[in-house]
Parts: structure tokens; C-alpha cells; sequence
């Protein structure tokens, strides 16, 4: 059997991951939407 300590933490850092990279998609997501409709003349 593993160390359960070192399996949590090792899920901790696994999902920490997951959310921090959902979020950069998210923000990416937005900018690109941002210029998106700047190109195509709907903002400004």
C-alpha cells in the first residue's frame, strides 16, 4: 500500500492544478472574446 499522506497531497496539487488552469482558460477566454468582437467592429 502507498503513504495515504503522500496520495492527498499528491491529489491536492493534481486538482490545485486543474482549477488554477481553468481559470487561465477562462481569463484567455475572455481577451480573446474582448478582441474578437473588436475586429469584428461590435465594440467601439
Amino acid at each position: 500500500m502507498r503513504n495515504r499522506t503522500v496520495d492527498s497531497s499528491l491529489a491536492a496539487i493534481v486538482s490545485g492544478t486543474i482549477v488554477a488552469a481553468a481559470i487561465i482558460n477562462e481569463i484567455i477566454a475572455v481577451i480573446i472574446a474582448k478582441y474578437a468582437f473588436k475586429w469584428a467592429g461590435e465594440i467601439g
